[in-house]
């Protein structure tokens, strides 16, 4: 009798769990209690086994949603001996690397690898007066996926100084032609008065490097260095919104970018809540390619920003 890939099973934090079993007492590969996830190490792949000695492991490795769709979706394999394993491993991590080139992210986080009460990975105070008694941290009291997000938290003084936190993208395809951002937010605030940020979008070497800016204040949304439609609608407090912006890397190119307004709704959609601002680029991309984000908080306080799930993509048309 053959041994072969056993039924998958979900189990917790997102994981999946399956098992096979060798029948025919002469040996076969055993993999026992593994745990597919696309960020988490498995305790075990499997290893090519005896009776004899069924302590052998295989060496962990990261498996990739790709693998885990082949398991699932059906597929079975007999296998008898080593080379057939060794098959089955090839296999795995052709798909491990493939699926990890499909990512052209230059930047994706979700905050999940910080434990709360520690500053957000790649995030830090670039410019400005010191932050006081304003908490910058990685939080878990609200997210909108997962367990953490990035919280700020200001404070009111009497005479509040301005900082920026920036975090860097990584270099940009040279083919791109703009790229996509999704900066999803929650603000909550005792007053719309009380609530003033922006999110300042800057390339990262120039004397003139500002390439757009987001605005929340007074509970309403604009974009700074429009073409037209500034305003994009009312913020809801304590409810999550997100900005998407298509940034142009060049200008002069006749191509004007754009930004959006988004409500989540409780059946989990986005909503557009206002206008489509026209966002017109006035100056070029430095040539290191990479962006750089900038949370600026406004002159008045006091209010607790949220953000999580960020996302920049290039993209070749728009």
């Amino acid at each position: 009798m053959n041994s072969s890939i056993g039924d998958i099973a979900p189990v917790a934090n997102g994981c999946f769990q399956y098992a096979s079993f060798d029948e025919t007492g002469s040996g076969g590969v055993f993999i026992e209690n593994a745990i597919l996830s696309r960020n988490r190490p498995v305790n075990a792949i499997g290893a090519y086994f005896s009776r004899r000695n069924k302590s052998n492991v295989f060496v962990s490795q990261f498996i990739s949603l790709s693998v885990y769709k082949i398991l699932k979706f059906g597929f079975r394999v007999c296998v008898t001996n080593a080379t057939s394993f060794r098959i089955i491993v090839f296999l795995c991590l052709f798909l491990l690397l493939d699926s990890q080139a499909e990512d052209t992210a230059v930047l994706r986080q979700d905050f999940e690898n910080r434990l709360p009460g520690q500053t957000p990975e790649g995030w830090v105070k670039t410019w400005g007066s010191p932050l006081l008694e304003d908490v910058f941290t990685t939080s878990n009291m609200d997210a909108l996926s997962g367990n953490c997000s990035l919280m700020l938290e200001r404070q009111r003084y009497e005479k509040p100084g301005q900082y920026g936190l920036s975090r860097l993208t990584s270099p940009i395809n040279a083919n791109a032609a703009a790229v996509k951002l999704v900066i999803p937010f929650l603000l909550k605030a005792p007053t719309a008065y009380c609530a003033s940020f922006s999110i300042l979008l800057r390339s990262t070497k120039s004397s003139m490097n500002e390439l757009a800016e987001l605005r929340v204040s007074g509970g309403k949304a604009s974009l700074g260095k429009v073409k037209k439609g500034a305003g994009m609608g009312g913020i809801e407090f304590g409810v999550w919104h997100r900005f998407v912006v298509i940034l142009p890397l060049e200008a002069g190119k006749g191509k004007n970018g754009s930004a959006v307004l988004e409500r989540k709704e409780k059946d989990g959609s986005w909503k557009q809540c206002g206008d489509s601002a026209e966002l017109e680029l006035l100056v070029s991309i430095a040539s290191d390619r990479r962006l750089s984000i900038q949370i600026v908080p406004g002159s008045t306080g006091e209010f607790q920003l949220l953000m999580d799930d960020l996302l920049v993509e290039p993209v070749s048309t728009f």
